[in-house]
């Protein structure tokens, strides 16, 4: 009777011992459905920003890009449909523009855009966004011919503005206002003038680079002159040179 009673209590301790049995394993997540349309942007990825490069330039064969023509591309840029900001610099032709992706397709779309109001020109999308960095002046020799104007300056006259010019822009017809009897005005031809690209440094052609007598620049304007602040600037620069 008592090897009964222990294998009856080992039996019950053992089945106590069991574990419990295992959880349901839940049901499969069923597929999502399928929807039409592309899902909402988020809002920091609607903005894109973008850099071109103009490859070829079939209007002129000079390596000095002409700033009017630029100022006139970036104008019309933002005025296109979905471009949030545009930003150039001619020289190296570089393009960089923010545009708005629920609108523009890609980058493609924006070549077609570029080639379409900018004629004769061949634009490819860059890698990566280039840096508008400032120019740097490439040497300390002063050409003799802007030299020359800068000993002529006087108390009475002291600031001469320098216009780059060179002949890929004798077409291009720049509006100039009055500069008056304390500015002395000459023309510089940056492919004729021994020194002038390389201490000048213009961007592009036209450009005009106000100096005082002692040859420090004093100001820039590049492509065209915009008539609404001139007075101030040259105001502020007359006052800096006296």
């Amino acid at each position: 009777m008592r090897i009964v009673v222990v294998g009856l209590l080992v039996l019950a301790s053992g089945c106590a011992r069991k574990p419990p049995p295992s959880a349901p394993v839940p049901s499969a997540v069923p597929p999502p459905v399928a929807t039409t349309g592309k899902p909402p942007l988020p809002v920091d990825d609607k903005v894109v920003e973008r850099g071109f490069k103009i490859t070829k330039d079939g209007r002129s064969r000079e390596r000095i890009a002409c700033w009017p023509c630029y100022l006139n591309l970036r104008d019309e840029l933002r005025h296109a449909k979905g471009v949030r900001e545009v930003a150039i610099n001619p020289d190296p032709g570089h393009v960089i523009i923010k545009y708005d992706r629920t609108v523009i397709a890609d980058a493609a779309e924006l070549v077609a855009l570029v080639e379409k109001l900018f004629k004769g020109v061949e634009c490819t999308a860059l890698d990566d966004v280039p840096i508008l960095s400032a120019r740097v002046r490439l040497t300390r020799q002063v050409p003799d011919a802007v030299r020359v104007a800068v000993e002529s300056l006087t108390k009475d006259r002291p600031v001469l503005v320098v216009k780059c010019v060179a002949p890929a822009c004798r077409e291009c017809k720049s509006d100039e206002p009055l500069w008056g009897a304390a500015v002395l005005r000459v023309d510089i031809d940056i492919d004729k003038t021994q020194g002038a690209l390389a201490w000048l440094t213009p961007e592009a052609v036209p450009e005009w680079i106000a100096l005082d007598r002692g040859g420090n620049e004093l100001g820039r304007w590049r492509g065209r002159i915009e008539k609404r602040d001139f007075e101030a600037r040259l105001a502020d620069i007359l006052s800096r040179a006296r």
